[in-house]
């Protein structure tokens, strides 16, 4: 099925807002599969009025991230759980219609690289992790 993501957001002044958000799921990255959940906050400030008009937005997150993860190599599996709370900051772009609307932007991260391990403790050849995130919203407003 995959990650399924929900958020929150409530506009707190003109141009900022605060939410709340989630996820939670299974999802197959290449040659590693993902599981797990995290929560946590997001803040956006806006260029033009927030929830209302076409705008640039500087962000900020933090989510506290709980997966494990997991791959194959010649019939061994590798493993590792990762929990943490990570931090981003980052920007993007978001449209507005009436009731709708859809937001890209890229983040940078403190995420840590972690190391898979089989069940006598031996590496896997890579570490995984990222410090950069892609944001994609779509959204409605009530």
């Amino acid at each position: 099925m995959g990650l399924s993501n929900i958020e929150y957001s409530y506009k707190l002044a003109s141009h900022l807002t605060f939410g709340l958000r989630g996820t939670s799921g299974k999802s197959r990255l290449g040659d590693y599969d993902l599981t797990g959940n995290s929560y946590g906050a997001v803040t956006r400030w806006y260029q033009q009025p927030a929830l209302e008009n076409d705008s640039w937005y500087f962000g900020a997150t933090v989510d506290k991230e709980n997966f494990e993860v997991k791959t194959s190599s010649s019939s061994t599996e590798y493993k590792a759980n990762f929990k943490e709370v990570v931090v981003g900051i980052g920007g993007g772009y978001q449209w507005f219609w009436k009731s709708f609307n859809i937001g890209m932007g890229a983040y940078i991260t403190n995420r840590e690289n972690v190391d898979l391990k089989d069940s006598q403790g031996n590496n896997y050849k890579d570490s995984v992790g990222s410090r950069s995130a892609i944001e994609l919203t779509m959204g409605g407003k009530f």
